[in-house]
């Protein structure tokens, strides 16, 4: 059944030819197309800060139209934009909330199996702004055949950058701040994060962009600001260096306005190397997309 609400998405499942349109009940915000059961179709995860998580599975594998079962996992949803991976090592993809990630029962082939939660070293922010939010990105950052947790604090000022290290199983986790990027004494909400090789040295890079809302209404109850007062948001690439012993080095490649949204990486020239595409939260001016284009080999 198709919601009557504005957001959605259309997407392949599988590589199919057909797209599915996927319409989250409040907003459509978190949406996510991921293949969750090894063998029993497409799956979906959605997801918002104040809704529970789901998880739905593609009844049967006919063309054409069809429904989806879903059922309830977790508070709030799944977090923006990958939070997504196989955690636990066992060939399913498993889902990350702030604090806890979600193990996927999938391979026992029993459709109204639990997904077991799991504790990960997740540090949020005091007095955050808007309580706790961030973005999520699952990727074996150092390489050691572990899928590890990448995320950024968000819908807060004084956010940070994080590389939670999966020590295997999903099971022993060490957690790792990044530098906050230099220039200013504090940071603002860095709603926007990826995860790619930036730099084409064959190893995994982090970008984060600040967002550009300075809503402050918050502090007469105690709380953070948005953004610092006379910050300029920033857009930062943390460039990986070392073996092992794996190291980030912030880089600013930008300042002021526009700020950062919730951006998309992608090879968007197809000239075989990473770059950024953006758009912010609210604007004085015209709202537009942004086209960051990644020059690093030029």
């Amino acid at each position: 059944m198709l919601h009557d609400r504005l957001a959605h998405r259309g997407l392949p499942i599988r590589a199919e030819g057909h797209l599915a349109v996927l319409v989250h009940p409040q907003h459509g915000r978190g949406v996510r197309v991921r293949e969750g059961r090894p063998a029993g179709g497409g799956g979906v995860v959605s997801g918002r800060d104040q809704h529970r998580g789901r998880a739905c599975e593609r009844n049967g594998r006919k063309r054409g139209l069809r429904e989806h079962s879903c059922r309830r996992i977790a508070r709030p949803g799944v977090r923006a934009p990958r939070g997504v991976g196989d955690l636990s090592g066992d060939g399913t993809l498993d889902l990350v909330l702030p604090g806890v990630w979600f193990e996927n029962p999938g391979l026992d082939g029993t459709p109204d199996a639990d997904w077991t939660p799991h504790e990960w070293p997740h540090e949020p922010v005091p007095d955050a702004s808007y309580g706790t939010s961030a973005r999520v990105w699952v990727a074996d950052l150092n390489g050691d055949g572990h899928e590890d947790i990448v995320y950024s604090d968000c819908d807060t000022g004084f956010s940070h950058v994080y590389w939670v290290e999966n020590h295997g199983g999903g099971e022993a986790w060490t957690r790792h701040q990044l530098p906050d990027p230099p220039g200013a004494p504090r940071t603002g909400s860095f709603h926007s994060l990826g995860v790619a090789d930036f730099t084409g040295d064959g190893t995994l890079d982090v970008f984060a962009g600040e967002q550009e809302d300075d809503d402050d209404y918050m502090t007469e109850d105690g709380r953070l600001p948005m953004k610092p007062p006379g910050l300029k948001e920033r857009g930062v690439v943390w460039r990986r260096s070392g073996g092992r012993n794996t190291t980030f080095d912030p880089v600013v490649f930008q300042r002021g306005k526009p700020g950062w949204h919730d951006a998309a990486i992608g090879d968007v020239d197809g000239d075989g190397d990473v770059d950024i595409v953006n758009k912010v939260w609210s604007t004085d001016g015209t709202y537009h997309v942004d086209f960051w284009r990644n020059d690093t080999g030029r």
